[in-house]
């Protein structure tokens, strides 16, 4: 892959192939910087190519090598390569919210919604979950919210035609006295509260069930090879489609 511009022409390229160019440039003069990631995985290639800059170097005084890698054992290396400098970088970690084949099932879960009637525009506000990732935040129960959640990725939703902006400031002020209801956070911290309170609502023996059917399904699909499963995939991504855009 390559990037150029009047002050920058950037090469990506596989280790094995930077060591087929170093074959015929062996002191790298089409090279000013060359970084190597990723350099704790050690394979033949990578070990080969550090041994090939570290011979390099006394040769292109003026080349810059960098080794980045989020586990690298420092030191080792840095003394390989005649005690070089260490730039350490402070990363940050990414909520995540672990959701298990029961948890998926307590949040399509809709056994406890069907005795009553759909709720209601007002009813559906005053959940007020709102999905941090595209804005949207109009779900008719919390079933939906995670369902959505589950699929989105923060791009294709926009207010429907019908509504104006009067409907929506409407909306707004109905849910400034459910502020006790608003689930603040992250994606993950919403969902973790939706399964809290689903699990309040389902016995443990519902569960179960679920999980025998489920897998009773899948054993009868995987004994009848006349299923095609892409097939089957395919049908549930066009129902997605239609259910939240594209």
């Amino acid at each position: 892959m390559y990037a150029n511009t009047k002050l920058l022409r950037l090469v990506f390229v596989t280790t094995g192939t930077l060591l087929r160019w170093l074959g015929s440039d062996p002191l790298a003069k089409n090279f000013t910087h060359i970084i190597v990631d990723e350099v704790h995985e050690r394979d033949k290639h990578t070990d080969f190519l550090l041994i090939v800059l570290k011979l390099l170097l006394p040769l292109r005084p003026n080349l810059r090598v960098i080794l980045m890698s989020a586990t690298i054992q420092v030191e080792k290396f840095s003394s390989y390569f005649n005690n070089c400098p260490i730039v350490q970088i402070q990363g940050r970690l990414h909520p995540v919210q672990a959701c298990f084949l029961e948890d998926v099932f307590l949040l399509l879960d809709e056994t406890k919604a069907a005795s009553s009637s759909r709720p209601t525009k007002r009813q559906a506000t005053m959940i007020n979950a709102t999905c941090v990732m595209c804005g949207k935040n109009d779900f008719a129960d919390e079933s939906d919210f995670g369902a959505h959640v589950a699929m989105c990725d923060g791009t294709g939703w926009h207010v429907p035609a019908a509504q104006n902006d009067d409907t929506l400031l409407n909306i707004d002020e109905m849910t400034l006295d459910n502020t006790e209801e608003t689930f603040e956070g992250s994606v993950c911290d919403q969902v973790s509260k939706i399964l809290e309170m689903k699990r309040t609502m389902v016995q443990s023996s519902e569960i179960a069930k679920w999980i025998t059917s489920y897998q009773q399904t899948q054993d009868a699909l995987e004994a009848d090879g006349g299923v095609d499963m892409y097939l089957v995939v395919k049908l549930l991504s066009h129902l997605m489609s239609a259910s939240y855009g594209d």
